[in-house]
């Protein structure tokens, strides 16, 4: 779980890494950096699409339990 959601962390950065470089050069101020809505829109993906990955693997495995249960009982 913890190399997908790095690889899907890495994968949006890699996707606005341009854009981001360029505000990084034309901005001077970090704080006018983060306060831009495309860097919180990248960084809510990533945040969003890992807790995605890892809450899937439990839900998955707590639905497969029920469904065996079911099927011995």
């Amino acid at each position: 779980m913890g190399s997908m959601a790095n690889t899907l962390v890495l994968a949006y950065i890699g996707s606005s890494l341009t854009v981001i470089l360029l505000l990084i050069v034309y901005s001077g101020n970090f704080t006018e950096l983060f306060n831009r809505e495309s860097v919180i829109v990248e960084f809510l993906q990533a945040l969003i699409g890992s807790l995605g990955i890892l809450l899937t693997l439990p839900l998955t495995a707590a639905v497969c339990a029920v469904l065996l249960r079911r099927d011995k009982g």
